[in-house]
């Protein structure tokens, strides 16, 4: 099972998603409680934007063996719908229980795309203490500290976005 679940993931990795979720279907009708299976199902359906289908894999994946990864995807799924209330409830529950930056800064997106800017300033910023080389929590907490009206302190967090970036290009 895990040569066919790698070659699935060599298929979405090539472009090639259909093919990856055709294989990933068998190998779910083989074993429909494969928690790995069913979160790298997930991870294609989400590459093709549909949410949809990816939301229920999640949250089977995530009934059988919870994890940041799983709970924080679910999350951004539910955001990408507009789901904001599921997403704040999945992702709260994420950084309650894994605490990890990647989720602390979903959250903070939540926080932001609901206007509470506050709340999401708390979370990028506990986002980046999580992970210093962070970029997406760094352009986030620059972009929420230029809705507070704080444009000193969003040059700063943006100046860190670039600085993380030409440190990657090296």
């Amino acid at each position: 099972m895990s040569e066919a679940n790698n070659r699935a993931i060599r298929l979405s990795q090539e472009g090639r998603l259909d093919s990856s979720i055709e294989l990933f279907l068998n190998l779910l009708n083989q074993n429909p409680n494969d928690p790995i299976v069913n979160y790298n199902l997930a991870l294609v359906y989400i590459k093709k934007g549909y949410y949809k289908n990816a939301i229920p894999l999640l949250i089977k994946s995530v009934e059988i063996d919870p994890n940041d990864e799983n709970l924080n995807q679910l999350g951004n799924c539910y955001i990408n719908r507009g789901e904001l209330d599921l997403a704040k409830e999945t992702l709260l529950r994420a950084t309650k229980e894994f605490g990890s930056s990647d989720s602390e800064n979903s959250l903070g997106v939540c926080y932001f795309l609901s206007g509470d800017f506050n709340s999401a300033r708390a979370h990028f910023k506990l986002s980046v203490e999580l992970d210093e080389n962070n970029d997406d929590a760094w352009y986030n907490l620059s972009d929420t500290l230029k809705e507070l009206g704080l444009n000193r302190e969003a040059k700063k967090a943006y100046k860190k976005f670039i600085d993380i970036g030409k440190r990657d290009e090296v």
